[in-house]
């Protein structure tokens, strides 16, 4: 029962999200008889048409919702990470939806009629122009392509950044089309003032976020201070608030804009604070070099203007109410473990048993903030064991090994914070040995 709950209370997002694009879907089989539809290929082609639809709309106004960062989404997904998350996967499915809905309603009239089927899909030069119809045309061709260019190009920041603005216009089209087309959602009111409702929510998420973010969405502004290399491709870049300090907690990253001249035009993107919250504001971003943006930070100068939103996040420890905890980094994935090991170190959790810390990392060289861990695991009387594991011969840290270190995987929360493949590995081996997938929390963030 208590994992029941659990299970709930981690999908509140992925509930809401499934209501809001059932509710259409159910009252379309209210108001359509299933078995008129199954009776013929022509029927059944023009059910999953009008379906697909329903579902491609509803969601691609979800899709607008989840871009927004509204407060209020972190606590139904649990982090803005799975929030980015969820976005992608919402989105790849209304690019399927859309993609099935003209094509569905095409292959109705395939093979009696060629003529019919390929004007649905191809418009006719002749005759009066069928305003409804062109507005689905127009919002087809461009929601493929421009979602096609968010999932499968890899294209730079700044461009990726300027073709997702276009969304909001090509869905404006879609809405257009999905109200004034001679369909169910025209001449049903309650399927009619459903979607123009979600689709207005829609309209006005992507303008709050695309448009209106520099009045709306705003963050404090902080100077930098002082900027440093701890290691290899890695700058560390100590920033102080010029009037509102943001508040934060251990292990919580923050959107960053860096106002300097050739960076100002890259908008914001997400860096893990690695410094614990302190009186006078200031604040720590530690930061490697693995793309175009992050290679320019090398160039950053103190008394640079840089604005900070959030902070966002809930991988921070003290969240959690297991007695015991591992956390694992890799690489930069050390960043939230740093901040939550400083805020450890000014004072100690006296409800943790124990917690045990494994940096993986390829070289001695690559450790970053090292002395943060070990003056923690220094301290007197501290529940903090720290271990370093280097893959030097190529041998991959795993579950067993850190079974073996820490002796008992129960009542632990285990917290993974590294690449992708190396989250996921070890999550997959946790569960093996018997740790419940609720006690397993990982840092995962993309927002293209």
């Amino acid at each position: 029962m208590q994992r029941l709950q659990q299970t709930i209370e981690r999908n509140y997002g992925w509930i809401a999200i499934a209501i809001l694009t059932l509710l259409p879907i159910i009252r379309w089989f209210q108001i359509n008889s299933l078995s008129l539809h199954l009776e013929s290929s022509f029927q059944v082609f023009s059910m999953i048409g009008r379906l697909s639809a329903l579902l491609g709309i509803s969601l691609y106004a979800i899709n607008f919702v989840l871009s927004t960062r509204l407060r209020f989404l972190e606590s139904l997904f649990g982090g803005l990470n799975k929030v980015y998350i969820a976005h992608h996967v919402v989105g790849g499915i209304a690019l399927v939806a859309l993609l099935v809905h003209p094509l569905a309603l095409a292959f109705r009239y395939i093979p009696d009629k060629m003529t019919k089927a390929s004007e649905l899909i191809i418009p006719s030069l002749s005759g009066p122009l069928d305003w409804p119809l062109a507005y689905g045309r127009v919002a087809f061709v461009g929601m493929v392509f421009l979602l096609v260019l968010t999932f499968f190009v890899k294209l730079p920041y700044q461009l990726w950044l300027f073709t997702h603005r276009f969304l909001g216009l090509a869905f404006l089209f879609g809405a257009l089309h999905a109200l004034q087309i001679d369909s169910d959602v025209s001449s049903d009111t309650w399927l009619k003032f459903y979607i123009l409702a979600l689709s207005l929510i829609g309209i006005a998420a992507f303008v709050y976020r695309s448009l209106l973010s520099r009045i709306y969405a705003r963050g404090e502004e902080y100077t930098i201070e002082q900027i440093s290399s701890p290691a290899k491709n890695v700058v560390s870049i100590n920033l102080r608030p010029k009037t509102k300090a943001i508040s934060y907690k251990p292990g919580q990253f923050v959107f960053a804009k860096f106002m300097q001249p050739g960076l100002d035009k890259e908008g914001s993107h997400p860096f893990t604070i690695a410094s614990a919250p302190s009186t006078d504001g200031s604040i720590q971003l530690t930061i490697k070099a693995l793309g175009d943006f992050t290679s320019k930070l090398g160039t950053l100068e103190t008394g640079t203007t840089v604005e900070l939103e959030g902070a966002f996040g809930r991988f921070a420890s003290i969240r959690n109410k297991q007695p015991r905890q591992i956390w694992i980094a890799g690489g930069i994935g050390v960043t939230p473990f740093i901040s939550m090991a400083k805020a450890a170190s000014k004072k100690q959790d006296k409800t943790l048993e124990q917690i045990n810390m494994f940096y993986v990392a390829k070289s001695k060289e690559e450790l970053i903030d090292e002395e943060t861990f070990i003056g923690l695991a220094n301290m007197q009387n501290s529940n903090f064991n720290y271990h370093t594991h280097l893959d030097t011969d190529g041998t991959r840290i795993n579950a067993e090994h850190i079974k073996n270190v820490v002796k008992s995987l129960n009542s632990t929360a285990i917290f993974i914070c590294g690449p992708p493949a190396m989250m996921r590995d070890l999550k997959k081996q946790f569960i093996d040995h018997g740790v419940s997938k609720h006690n397993i929390h990982t840092e995962e963030f993309s927002i293209s």
